[in-house]
This record gives structure tokens, sequence and C-alpha cells, in this order.
């Protein structure tokens, strides 16, 4: 997301002349909402140490993640541990 509003943010500084074709429209602009639409329909609430949530946010902001994106591929890699811990 912060790519998206870095890209927003250049656009709107660019002339018009800069543009690769100025007659044509910009591609269409991302609010926060487009962007995390996906099937993540429950609210997951929790506490956490200030260390894992610094930990975590650099995480996801070093890799261009969200928060949740971030959390889904760790939960991804400690079940295939176990799998691989099982064997």
């Amino acid at each position: 997301m912060a790519q998206a509003r870095q890209k927003l943010a250049e656009w709107r500084t660019q002339p018009q002349a800069a543009r690769k074709n100025p007659d044509e429209p910009p591609a269409r602009t991302m609010d926060g909402r487009s962007a995390r639409r996906s099937n993540r329909t429950v609210q997951f609430a929790t506490r956490v140490a200030p260390d894992f949530d610094e930990q975590i946010r650099a995480i996801a902001n070093r890799d261009g993640l969200l928060l949740v994106e971030a959390m889904q591929k760790a939960l991804a890699a400690y079940e295939a541990s176990r799998l691989i811990a099982a064997r």
C-alpha cells in the first residue's frame, strides 16, 4: 500500500507534459479500501508485545505486505515446519 501511495504522489506531482501520453486519462487511482479488497471479512484483534509489533510491521513494510499478509506467511511457515518435524 505504501508503494501505491508513493506512485499516486509521484503522479500528482508529475506535470502532464512529462506523462507518457498526456491525453490518456490516469489509471484508476486506488484508495486503501480497493487495495485491501479481499475475502478477509472476519475481524481479528489481539494484543502483542511492543517488540513483536515493531518486528512484524518492519517485515511487512520491508516486503511491501499488509500486516495480515505477513501473518499469513508466518502461519504458513509455522504449519510447514510442523509437517517437516512430524516426519
